[in-house]
Protein backbone atom coordinates (compact mmCIF):
# COMPACT_ATOMS: atom_id res chain seq x y z
CA UNK A 1 0.00 0.00 0.00
CA UNK A 2 1.64 3.77 -0.34
CA UNK A 3 1.92 5.98 1.82
CA UNK A 4 -0.29 9.36 2.15
CA UNK A 5 -0.06 11.34 -1.19
CA UNK A 6 1.80 14.44 -1.05
CA UNK A 7 0.59 18.17 -1.87
CA UNK A 8 -3.43 16.54 -2.94
CA UNK A 9 -6.00 19.22 -3.26
CA UNK A 10 -9.05 18.72 -1.34
CA UNK A 11 -10.97 18.80 -4.56
CA UNK A 12 -9.17 15.49 -5.95
CA UNK A 13 -9.83 13.49 -2.97
CA UNK A 14 -12.65 10.86 -2.35
CA UNK A 15 -14.04 10.97 1.01
CA UNK A 16 -15.46 8.34 2.83
CA UNK A 17 -17.97 8.59 5.70
CA UNK A 18 -17.89 7.55 9.14
CA UNK A 19 -20.87 8.55 10.76
CA UNK A 20 -21.58 8.75 14.45
CA UNK A 21 -24.62 9.97 14.85
CA UNK A 22 -27.82 10.28 12.83
CA UNK A 23 -27.84 13.77 11.52
CA UNK A 24 -31.86 13.22 11.04
CA UNK A 25 -32.02 14.52 15.02
CA UNK A 26 -29.51 17.36 14.52
CA UNK A 27 -30.55 20.72 14.44
CA UNK A 28 -27.88 22.59 12.04
CA UNK A 29 -24.40 20.75 10.46
CA UNK A 30 -21.07 22.40 10.35
CA UNK A 31 -18.03 21.21 8.72
CA UNK A 32 -14.46 21.92 9.76
CA UNK A 33 -11.56 22.51 7.72
CA UNK A 34 -9.88 19.74 5.93
CA UNK A 35 -6.66 18.79 7.86
CA UNK A 36 -4.24 17.82 5.61
CA UNK A 37 -1.35 16.51 7.88
CA UNK A 38 -4.39 13.70 9.43
CA UNK A 39 -6.05 13.89 5.98
CA UNK A 40 -9.57 14.27 8.19
CA UNK A 41 -12.78 16.50 7.71
CA UNK A 42 -14.93 16.33 10.95
CA UNK A 43 -18.61 17.68 10.58
CA UNK A 44 -20.61 18.56 14.10
CA UNK A 45 -24.09 19.20 14.46
CA UNK A 46 -26.56 20.78 17.42
CA UNK A 47 -28.81 18.04 19.17
CA UNK A 48 -30.51 20.70 20.70
CA UNK A 49 -30.61 24.88 21.02
CA UNK A 50 -29.26 24.93 24.50
CA UNK A 51 -26.36 22.58 23.94
CA UNK A 52 -23.01 23.19 22.07
CA UNK A 53 -21.95 20.81 18.76
CA UNK A 54 -21.10 17.05 19.03
CA UNK A 55 -19.44 15.12 16.77
CA UNK A 56 -21.85 14.01 13.69
CA UNK A 57 -19.13 11.85 11.41
CA UNK A 58 -15.75 11.77 9.93
CA UNK A 59 -14.85 11.96 6.53
CA UNK A 60 -11.55 10.01 5.59
CA UNK A 61 -9.91 10.16 2.40
CA UNK A 62 -9.97 7.24 0.48
CA UNK A 63 -6.65 7.98 -1.48
CA UNK A 64 -5.05 7.88 2.55
CA UNK A 65 -6.09 4.36 3.46
CA UNK A 66 -4.26 2.96 0.49
CA UNK A 67 -7.82 2.58 -1.83
CA UNK A 68 -9.21 3.74 -4.89
CA UNK A 69 -12.63 5.23 -6.24
CA UNK A 70 -13.18 1.07 -7.89
CA UNK A 71 -12.67 -0.35 -4.36
CA UNK A 72 -15.17 -2.57 -3.05
CA UNK A 73 -16.70 -1.34 0.26
CA UNK A 74 -15.82 -4.89 1.88
CA UNK A 75 -12.28 -4.35 1.22
CA UNK A 76 -12.74 -0.62 2.59
CA UNK A 77 -14.22 -2.21 5.96
CA UNK A 78 -11.98 -4.47 6.27
CA UNK A 79 -9.20 -1.71 6.64
CA UNK A 80 -10.97 0.35 8.54
CA UNK A 81 -11.49 -2.32 11.58
CA UNK A 82 -7.87 -3.16 11.05
CA UNK A 83 -6.26 0.03 11.46
CA UNK A 84 -2.62 -1.55 11.16
CA UNK A 85 -3.17 -2.08 7.75
CA UNK A 86 -2.60 1.35 6.90
CA UNK A 87 0.66 2.90 6.14
CA UNK A 88 0.00 6.10 7.43
CA UNK A 89 0.70 6.43 10.80
CA UNK A 90 -1.07 9.36 12.13
CA UNK A 91 -4.36 8.21 10.38
CA UNK A 92 -3.86 4.74 11.33
CA UNK A 93 -4.00 5.90 15.11
CA UNK A 94 -6.98 8.16 14.36
CA UNK A 95 -9.12 5.32 13.49
CA UNK A 96 -7.86 3.03 16.59
CA UNK A 97 -9.29 5.68 18.52
CA UNK A 98 -12.51 5.60 16.70
CA UNK A 99 -12.57 1.91 17.30
CA UNK A 100 -11.72 2.45 21.01
CA UNK A 101 -14.20 4.90 21.60
CA UNK A 102 -16.96 4.09 19.39
CA UNK A 103 -16.24 0.41 18.60
CA UNK A 104 -16.66 -1.60 15.64
CA UNK A 105 -17.48 0.13 12.10
CA UNK A 106 -20.08 -1.26 10.08
CA UNK A 107 -21.39 -1.13 6.94
CA UNK A 108 -24.10 1.29 5.97
CA UNK A 109 -26.56 1.95 3.24
CA UNK A 110 -24.29 3.51 -0.11
CA UNK A 111 -21.02 3.53 -1.46
CA UNK A 112 -18.69 4.92 0.66
CA UNK A 113 -21.01 5.12 3.64
CA UNK A 114 -20.07 3.60 7.53
CA UNK A 115 -21.48 3.74 10.86
CA UNK A 116 -19.85 2.88 14.40
CA UNK A 117 -21.52 0.46 16.73
CA UNK A 118 -21.74 2.91 19.38
CA UNK A 119 -23.40 6.37 19.22
CA UNK A 120 -22.21 7.59 22.56
CA UNK A 121 -18.42 6.87 23.89
CA UNK A 122 -17.52 3.94 25.81
CA UNK A 123 -17.18 4.97 29.60
CA UNK A 124 -14.02 4.94 30.70
CA UNK A 125 -14.26 3.07 34.55
CA UNK A 126 -11.34 4.73 36.57
CA UNK A 127 -8.88 2.07 38.04
CA UNK A 128 -8.10 2.07 41.40
CA UNK A 129 -4.83 3.77 42.46
CA UNK A 130 -1.65 1.32 43.46
CA UNK A 131 -0.99 1.59 47.49
CA UNK A 132 2.42 2.32 47.76
CA UNK A 133 4.48 -0.32 50.25
CA UNK A 134 6.70 0.90 52.44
Amino acid sequence: MPKRPKKVKEEDLNFITIRIRNEKKMIGLKQYDFDPKLGVKQIRGKMDKDTGYVIQSFQVPLEYLGLNVDSDNKDILEILNNPEKITYKKLSGFIRKIIDTYEDIKDERGKFQYKTKRNKRKRKIPQPKKQQTA
